[in-house]
């Protein structure tokens, strides 16, 4: 939001207020919810306002006036991460691009429409609390599906690679040239798995998570490592796979995922 004046009406002193006795009170009104506003501290003011676009869990932004600061750190927020909420006054119109974009309106004179509007607030608070994997940035949805699709895709075809390579283990003539490829292999799957994982649904987050707990995928190996990592393998192999995990396809809410046991 603006730190100084935008218009005549909406002077530095409406913005802070507009913050202090309006939005904060109405968000610190949901339990466990830290709510602040970029303050310049020991450093920088704009690192300290990139930093927390870009680590904050949750981003309100108010676009009300074409504060051209306003909209270079949603562009910001929107290229990093979702969890962005947009709001506006009610004498506001939004530029096209932007349009698109499911935003709240407040109304400053009118106290009766302002409740709607707070607990509209409120409810997209909540709906991040129990959706956060929920895409709402047109860049992440755009430039993650790309990314996840082509990583799945990757993750197959080595898997399959790899399977092909741990036939030949009992071969004397070929498990040495077998162990060097399935370890290139195994550092390939890494490099996917760990762009696929940034885009796949929660539940896959989660079993992958366990999968390194348990430190299934590897950094070295002996025979008994490869035959835990080739079990492993198939687990994921098979939540790469599910297309009921994608989450550019379905946002069940209650879905839950197993390791399949092969």
């Amino acid at each position: 939001m603006p730190f100084s004046g935008t218009t005549p009406e909406h002077t530095e002193e409406y913005w802070t207020s507009h913050y202090e006795d309006f939005l904060k009170p109405t968000l610190e009104e949901i339990k466990n919810i830290e709510v602040t506003r970029s303050e310049p501290l020991r450093g920088d003011l704009l690192k300290n306002i990139i930093f927390n676009l870009v680590n904050s869990d949750i981003v309100i932004a108010d676009l009300t006036d074409s504060n051209p600061n306003v909209y270079w750190e949603l562009g910001i927020r929107h290229s990093f991460k979702n969890g962005t909420i947009t709001i506006k006054d009610d004498s506001y119109t939004l530029p096209f691009d932007l349009s698109r974009i499911g935003t709240l309106t407040y109304y400053p004179k009118n106290h009766t429409e302002n409740v709607e509007f707070q607990s509209q607030l409120k409810g997209a608070i909540a709906d991040w609390l129990f959706n956060p994997y929920l895409p709402d940035s047109f860049v992440l949805e755009i430039v993650g599906r790309d990314i996840y699709e082509n990583s799945r895709c990757e993750l197959l075809r080595h898997t399959s690679l790899i399977k092909t390579y741990f036939r030949y283990l009992t071969d004397p003539d070929k498990v040495d040239d077998s162990l060097f490829h399935i370890q290139v292999e195994i550092d390939t799957i890494k490099h996917y798995l760990g762009k696929f994982y940034q885009y796949c649904h929660e539940s896959v987050k989660k079993n992958i998570e366990e999968l390194s707990d348990k430190g299934t995928i590897i950094e070295g190996f002996s025979m008994e490592e490869l035959l835990q990592y080739r079990r492993s393998i198939f687990h994921w192999m098979s939540l790469v796979n599910d297309v009921r995990l994608n989450i550019f396809t379905r946002m069940d809410k209650d879905l839950n995922f197993s390791l399949f046991e092969f």
